[in-house]
This record gives structure tokens, sequence and C-alpha cells, in this order.
């Protein structure tokens, strides 16, 4: 059995992420995880959008299907940018 010793780093950052995006939205989200990679997905209800990030480096994107709609940037910076109609 092979152990990846980095899955309590990404878990922890990912449930970082579910908090932050909780807050400022609402909500608690669904997020998936790649986990070699440390990249994560989190759809927002209502519509095709999506959040992906990077816990590597701690910056993410909004995105619609495949479209980027923002430039990488902090999630707390993204969330800002979020009104109100993205997630109703």
């Amino acid at each position: 059995m092979v152990v990846d010793v980095n899955w309590d780093t990404w878990e922890s950052r990912m449930q970082a992420a579910r908090r932050e995006v909780a807050r400022a939205l609402g909500f608690e989200p669904g997020l998936t995880l790649e986990a070699p990679f440390g990249e994560v997905e989190v759809r927002l209800p209502g519509g095709r959008r999506r959040l992906r990030g990077n816990l590597r480096t701690g910056l993410w994107r909004l995105v619609e299907d495949e479209a980027a709609l923002s430039d990488e940037a902090p999630l707390v910076e993204i969330l800002r940018r979020l009104d109100v109609g993205v997630h109703g």
C-alpha cells in the first residue's frame, strides 16, 4: 500500500478553501481534488461556473465551461469579485 504523505496537507488546504468559500458565499460547496497536483475545483450552484484553484500556488480563477472568466488570483480576491447573481 502506498501512502501519500502530502494527503494531510492537501486535505487541510482543501478544507480551508471550502471554509473561505462558505464564508464569502453563504454555502458550503462541493470540492474535487486532484491530490498529486493540488488542483481543486469548486462547483457554484445555479449554473456552469466553477472556481478552479491550485493549492500549491494559492492561485484561483473563475471559469464557465472551459473558458476562463478571470485571471489567476488569490481565492480571497476572486471571491470579492463575485456578485450575488453568480450563485443564485
